[in-house]
Formats: C-alpha cells, sequence, structure tokens
C-alpha cells in the first residue's frame, strides 16, 4: 500500500491532471487498500475477480444489456474501459 500510494504521488507530481487507473487481481483486494483508492480523485480502479456461481447469478440479468456493448466479440481482444 506504501508503494502504490508512493507511487501515485509521483505520478500526480509528474504528470498533473493525469487520470490514473489501478488494476487489481482479485486478490488484492484488501479494505485497506480499497479505501486508498477510493480516496484518490480522478483515479479509477477495477478488480479482476474470478468466475464463482454467485456472480455469475447476479450478472445474468445485464447479459443482454452487457454483451452488444462489448467489442471483445469482433477484436478477440481484451477489452479496455472507454475514456
Amino acid at each position: 500500500m506504501g508503494i502504490l500510494r508512493r507511487l501515485m504521488q509521483l505520478i500526480r507530481h509528474f504528470l498533473p491532471g493525469a487520470h490514473i487507473r489501478v488494476r487489481l487481481d482479485g486478490a488484492s483486494r484488501h479494505p485497506q487498500l480499497l479505501a486508498i483508492l477510493d480516496a484518490e480523485p480522478e483515479s479509477q480502479y477495477v478488480v479482476a475477480m474470478g468466475k464463482n456461481a454467485v456472480l455469475k447469478a447476479g450478472a445474468r440479468p445485464n447479459e443482454p444489456c452487457a454483451k452488444p456493448a462489448s467489442f471483445r466479440e469482433r477484436s478477440g481482444k481484451t477489452e479496455q474501459p472507454l475514456p
């Protein structure tokens, strides 16, 4: 967490106005780390989580809207959020 804080400070110093996006592995979603990221202005974070039955069931109602918005089917590449 200390390294992430310091890295974000350096980015803010050398790239003022930059939008920071942090990608976390599901195993690193510690509440303190998420609190640090929530407190950062002009930043976003994404947590990659493995599939499980509960997540699948919760996502199922939104699939008809989400699939057409994805370009993965056409490109075959990992999707990136739009700016």
